[in-house]
């Protein structure tokens, strides 16, 4: 004859017991939880600060020297520089020759030495900068001439090139 085993129903219904319990406290959990949630609605938009930045006015990129006549020991030549920009603006200027300057020759932007001298290559920088804001300028004077004390026959450079190098510093 078969033996029944009598706890059997006793394990099968404490678990079954449990199991009831488990599901109830998930469902008072989760509505616990739901209510500590929240939702936001809303819309932004942006835009970038215009950056305008210009060189105009440069009078030459062709400039002639004669030691040996007074009046032509050195040449000029004038360009302004223009921001209408919204951001805050810094700006240094690199000259280029078609060939490198002989030593007898200097070259000054209002009346400051080059920074960086590289072959034919002259750096100024940090020469000024703007604030933001339409209609700020200012105009610059590049000399380029014969050293104190020195003499050298004619002396032509053509094709000078002029950049301004502009960097946002705000």
């Amino acid at each position: 004859m078969r033996q029944v085993n009598k706890k059997t129903p006793f394990v099968f219904y404490a678990s079954m017991v449990l199991l009831c319990l488990v599901m109830i406290s998930s469902s008072m959990t989760g509505g616990l939880f739901a209510r500590y949630t929240t939702s936001v609605t809303g819309s932004d938009s942006a835009r970038v600060a215009k950056f305008d930045v210009s060189i105009t006015d440069l009078t030459s990129t062709n400039l002639s020297l004669n030691s040996f006549d007074q009046d032509k020991l050195s040449a000029n030549t004038t360009f302004t520089v223009t921001s209408n920009s919204e951001v805050t603006v810094k700006y240094s200027l690199v000259v280029t020759f078609p060939s490198a300057l002989p030593a007898y020759l200097t070259l000054t932007l209002d009346g400051n030495s080059a920074t960086t001298v590289s072959g034919n290559t002259y750096t100024f920088t940090n020469v000024g900068s703007f604030a933001p804001g339409t209609g700020n300028s200012a105009t610059h004077k590049m000399t380029f001439a014969v050293a104190p004390g020195l003499q050298a026959a004619d002396v032509s450079m053509n094709n000078i090139s002029v950049d301004v190098i502009f960097e946002q510093i705000d």
